[in-house]
């Protein structure tokens, strides 16, 4: 298929059916000139689906697919928006918030935490995907004074890994691991990386 201009960022996904098919990953989506973002069905391939959206928003720096059907899409200018790929409801923008003021550098999802990442300008801005108006945490990085680069989480959502453009890696703790041990009626358990908390259920 020839595209109007320079495609990048190509994966392949499930676009969201009322039945669910058995193909399986039967989407290509494409990024076409930084400003369009192209569906192609492999079930359909003469007729792909083109999204463009506003001007303020930007360029597109990157967009994951999650859940049923949505993509998260982040923008140069700082926008982070949430469409879905339902045919009664395809291109139609779910979420939108300017989670940074100059730019955005990255996006990243963790299913397992159930939650959403965007990093730009110097911080990084978690949201809780089945609530995505509401901010989960912010994380600023005070060295990073050029801005920062991309961030990726473990697949377990245990951290989450930012890179800054002056080329320094931070690695923040988003779920501690459930620890703890037990011995007659004490019960011990890890409360912070540095902490555990002994507590005596009989006595109090």
């Amino acid at each position: 298929t020839a595209l109007r201009m320079e495609p990048s960022s190509i994966c392949f996904s499930e676009m969201k059916v009322d039945e669910r098919s058995s193909s399986g990953e039967n989407t290509v989506s494409v990024c076409v000139g930084k400003k369009t973002l192209y569906l192609f069905s492999l079930d359909d391939p003469e007729n792909p689906i083109e999204l463009a959206f506003q001007g303020r928003y930007g360029n597109i720096v990157t967009y994951q697919w999650y859940g049923d059907g949505y993509i998260m899409i982040g923008f140069s200018s700082g926008f982070f928006v949430v469409i879905s790929t339902h045919r009664k409801e395809i291109g139609q923008e779910l979420f939108q918030a300017r989670n940074h003021k100059d730019s955005l550098t990255g996006i990243a999802i963790s299913l397992s935490l159930n939650k959403a990442a965007s990093c730009g300008d110097n911080t990084v801005r978690i949201h809780d995907l089945s609530e995505l108006k509401e901010i989960y945490s912010i994380i600023t990085i005070e060295d990073a004074t050029k801005g920062l680069g991309g961030l990726s989480w473990t697949e377990d959502g245990q951290l989450l890994a930012v890179s800054t453009q002056q080329g320094s890696l931070h690695v923040f703790l988003t779920k501690l691991p459930i620890l703890g041990d037990a011995c007659g009626t004490r019960l011990a358990y890890l409360t912070s990386l540095l902490e555990v908390t002994v507590v005596n259920q009989v006595e109090q």
